[in-house]
């Protein structure tokens, strides 16, 4: 994690080494964290990237997602 997102709804993932690949495309796609829990691996949906770069990520937190679809949900129902 990187702690110079210039949003509080975004968090910023800076890479170790910068990618040597061109990251276009990416913005939209879903991001993931690997935890160990009790022992096992286990991946859990983190957010969707917004914008990427060659060493650094912009991922909308899978919270504001959550709450957003909520949102929606309520809103067609009433």
């Amino acid at each position: 994690p990187d702690p110079s997102s210039y949003d509080p709804n975004l968090m910023c993932l800076r890479t170790n080494e910068p990618i040597d690949f061109d990251p276009d495309g990416m913005s939209g796609g879903s991001a993931f964290v690997v935890q160990m829990v009790d022992g096992t691996l286990r991946a859990y949906f983190a957010g969707l990237v917004v914008t990427g770069g060659r060493d650094r990520f912009h991922i909308i937190k899978v919270g504001h997602i959550h709450r957003f679809l909520m949102a929606l949900v309520r809103a067609s129902s009433s």
